[in-house]
Protein backbone atom coordinates (compact mmCIF):
# COMPACT_ATOMS: atom_id res chain seq x y z
CA UNK A 1 0.00 0.00 0.00
CA UNK A 2 1.01 3.79 -0.79
CA UNK A 3 -0.12 5.83 1.40
CA UNK A 4 0.68 8.97 -0.40
CA UNK A 5 -1.04 7.76 -3.68
CA UNK A 6 -3.73 5.55 -1.82
CA UNK A 7 -2.65 3.27 -4.15
CA UNK A 8 -2.66 -1.01 -3.72
CA UNK A 9 -0.04 -2.53 -5.61
CA UNK A 10 0.62 -6.16 -5.98
CA UNK A 11 3.82 -8.11 -5.85
CA UNK A 12 3.18 -11.41 -5.99
CA UNK A 13 1.11 -13.27 -8.28
CA UNK A 14 0.29 -16.58 -9.57
CA UNK A 15 4.16 -17.48 -10.24
CA UNK A 16 5.91 -14.91 -8.47
CA UNK A 17 4.31 -16.36 -4.70
CA UNK A 18 7.49 -15.44 -2.74
CA UNK A 19 8.49 -11.70 -2.24
CA UNK A 20 11.41 -10.08 -0.39
CA UNK A 21 11.00 -6.59 0.07
CA UNK A 22 13.45 -5.59 2.24
CA UNK A 23 13.95 -2.03 3.61
CA UNK A 24 10.93 -2.68 5.56
CA UNK A 25 8.82 -2.38 2.00
CA UNK A 26 10.32 1.38 1.24
CA UNK A 27 12.81 0.74 -1.29
CA UNK A 28 12.18 1.19 -5.34
CA UNK A 29 12.03 -2.22 -5.69
CA UNK A 30 11.58 -6.05 -4.13
CA UNK A 31 13.40 -9.39 -5.03
CA UNK A 32 10.32 -12.29 -6.34
CA UNK A 33 10.81 -15.96 -6.74
CA UNK A 34 9.11 -18.76 -8.21
CA UNK A 35 9.60 -21.90 -8.15
CA UNK A 36 6.88 -24.00 -9.06
CA UNK A 37 8.65 -25.20 -12.40
CA UNK A 38 11.10 -26.57 -10.49
CA UNK A 39 9.18 -28.48 -7.53
CA UNK A 40 9.33 -31.43 -9.08
CA UNK A 41 12.83 -31.88 -9.71
CA UNK A 42 13.91 -30.47 -6.28
CA UNK A 43 12.12 -33.08 -4.67
CA UNK A 44 15.36 -35.63 -6.12
CA UNK A 45 18.25 -33.56 -6.19
CA UNK A 46 19.61 -31.72 -3.45
CA UNK A 47 18.75 -28.22 -4.67
CA UNK A 48 15.60 -25.73 -3.94
CA UNK A 49 15.73 -24.06 -7.74
CA UNK A 50 13.86 -21.20 -8.53
CA UNK A 51 13.41 -18.18 -11.10
CA UNK A 52 14.70 -14.60 -9.47
CA UNK A 53 12.56 -11.28 -10.62
CA UNK A 54 12.90 -7.77 -9.94
CA UNK A 55 9.41 -6.18 -8.99
CA UNK A 56 8.78 -2.58 -9.39
CA UNK A 57 7.02 -1.59 -5.68
CA UNK A 58 5.43 0.88 -7.62
CA UNK A 59 3.71 -0.58 -10.39
CA UNK A 60 4.18 -4.39 -9.66
CA UNK A 61 5.60 -5.02 -12.72
CA UNK A 62 8.52 -8.12 -12.68
CA UNK A 63 11.20 -8.70 -15.02
CA UNK A 64 13.14 -11.94 -14.85
CA UNK A 65 16.94 -11.99 -13.66
CA UNK A 66 18.41 -14.93 -13.19
CA UNK A 67 16.56 -18.49 -14.37
CA UNK A 68 16.52 -21.49 -12.56
CA UNK A 69 18.83 -20.26 -9.31
CA UNK A 70 19.62 -22.06 -6.00
CA UNK A 71 20.27 -19.97 -3.30
CA UNK A 72 20.34 -16.68 -1.99
CA UNK A 73 20.02 -13.50 -3.60
CA UNK A 74 20.87 -10.25 -2.41
CA UNK A 75 19.62 -6.82 -3.58
CA UNK A 76 22.10 -3.71 -2.68
CA UNK A 77 21.26 -1.28 0.17
CA UNK A 78 21.13 1.60 -2.99
CA UNK A 79 19.65 -1.18 -5.14
CA UNK A 80 21.64 -0.37 -7.75
CA UNK A 81 22.89 -4.53 -7.55
CA UNK A 82 22.22 -7.87 -6.57
CA UNK A 83 24.91 -10.50 -5.49
CA UNK A 84 24.28 -14.16 -5.50
CA UNK A 85 26.53 -17.63 -5.40
CA UNK A 86 26.44 -20.07 -7.75
CA UNK A 87 27.05 -23.77 -6.66
CA UNK A 88 27.93 -24.85 -10.09
CA UNK A 89 31.36 -22.87 -10.26
CA UNK A 90 31.63 -22.06 -6.83
CA UNK A 91 31.58 -18.66 -7.12
CA UNK A 92 29.76 -15.46 -6.39
CA UNK A 93 28.48 -13.02 -8.85
CA UNK A 94 27.09 -9.38 -8.79
CA UNK A 95 24.73 -7.92 -11.17
CA UNK A 96 24.18 -4.07 -12.12
CA UNK A 97 20.87 -3.80 -12.37
CA UNK A 98 20.78 -0.97 -15.03
CA UNK A 99 23.10 -3.43 -17.47
CA UNK A 100 21.39 -7.01 -16.36
CA UNK A 101 24.80 -8.59 -17.10
CA UNK A 102 26.73 -10.85 -14.41
CA UNK A 103 29.84 -10.13 -13.19
CA UNK A 104 31.99 -13.40 -12.30
CA UNK A 105 33.73 -12.38 -9.03
CA UNK A 106 37.16 -14.30 -8.66
CA UNK A 107 40.04 -14.00 -5.94
CA UNK A 108 41.84 -16.70 -8.15
CA UNK A 109 43.97 -19.00 -6.00
CA UNK A 110 43.93 -16.82 -3.40
CA UNK A 111 40.61 -18.12 -2.15
CA UNK A 112 37.70 -19.99 -2.27
CA UNK A 113 34.00 -18.92 -1.24
CA UNK A 114 32.67 -22.90 -1.24
CA UNK A 115 32.12 -24.31 2.49
CA UNK A 116 34.89 -26.00 2.95
CA UNK A 117 33.97 -28.47 5.33
CA UNK A 118 31.19 -29.78 3.15
CA UNK A 119 31.66 -33.51 3.15
CA UNK A 120 28.40 -35.17 1.43
CA UNK A 121 27.45 -35.70 -2.27
CA UNK A 122 26.42 -32.80 -3.25
CA UNK A 123 27.41 -29.33 -4.76
CA UNK A 124 28.68 -27.10 -1.96
CA UNK A 125 27.05 -23.90 -0.65
CA UNK A 126 28.74 -20.51 0.03
CA UNK A 127 31.04 -20.05 3.53
CA UNK A 128 28.75 -17.22 3.63
CA UNK A 129 28.38 -13.43 3.45
CA UNK A 130 28.22 -10.40 5.82
CA UNK A 131 25.90 -8.08 3.12
CA UNK A 132 26.49 -4.78 1.93
CA UNK A 133 28.84 -1.90 2.63
CA UNK A 134 27.91 1.36 2.83
CA UNK A 135 26.73 2.39 -0.46
CA UNK A 136 27.07 -0.50 -1.89
CA UNK A 137 31.15 -0.32 -1.87
CA UNK A 138 31.58 -3.61 -1.52
CA UNK A 139 29.94 -6.99 -1.15
CA UNK A 140 31.36 -9.02 1.88
CA UNK A 141 31.54 -12.51 1.35
CA UNK A 142 33.53 -15.53 3.74
CA UNK A 143 36.11 -17.77 2.83
CA UNK A 144 36.77 -19.99 5.45
CA UNK A 145 38.62 -17.79 7.41
CA UNK A 146 38.44 -14.33 6.22
CA UNK A 147 36.43 -11.53 5.11
CA UNK A 148 36.69 -10.90 1.06
CA UNK A 149 34.93 -7.37 -0.74
CA UNK A 150 33.79 -7.75 -3.61
CA UNK A 151 33.22 -4.74 -5.85
CA UNK A 152 29.87 -5.18 -7.32
CA UNK A 153 30.84 -3.18 -10.33
CA UNK A 154 33.34 -5.76 -10.90
CA UNK A 155 36.08 -3.27 -11.85
CA UNK A 156 37.89 -4.33 -8.96
CA UNK A 157 39.40 -7.49 -7.93
CA UNK A 158 38.17 -9.16 -4.67
CA UNK A 159 39.99 -7.54 -1.58
CA UNK A 160 41.53 -9.88 1.30
CA UNK A 161 39.70 -7.22 3.86
CA UNK A 162 41.18 -9.35 7.03
CA UNK A 163 44.61 -9.61 5.24
CA UNK A 164 44.77 -13.37 5.39
CA UNK A 165 45.13 -13.09 9.57
CA UNK A 166 42.27 -15.23 9.57
CA UNK A 167 44.12 -18.11 7.64
CA UNK A 168 46.97 -17.15 8.81
CA UNK A 169 46.06 -17.48 12.49
CA UNK A 170 43.35 -20.28 11.97
CA UNK A 171 41.04 -17.84 13.08
CA UNK A 172 37.41 -17.30 11.50
CA UNK A 173 36.51 -13.84 10.95
CA UNK A 174 32.24 -13.08 10.66
CA UNK A 175 29.89 -10.19 10.62
CA UNK A 176 28.06 -10.88 14.21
Amino acid sequence: FHPKSDKIVRLANEEIKTVQTGFKGNGQFALGFADDAYRLESSWKDASYRDVYLIDNETGTSELLLRKHNGAVSLSTTQKYIAWYSQQDSLWYTMNLKERKPIKQSAGKQAVFYDEEHDVPSLPGPAGNAGWTENDRLFVVYDFFDLWGLDPSGKKIPENMTNGQGRRTNTRFRNI
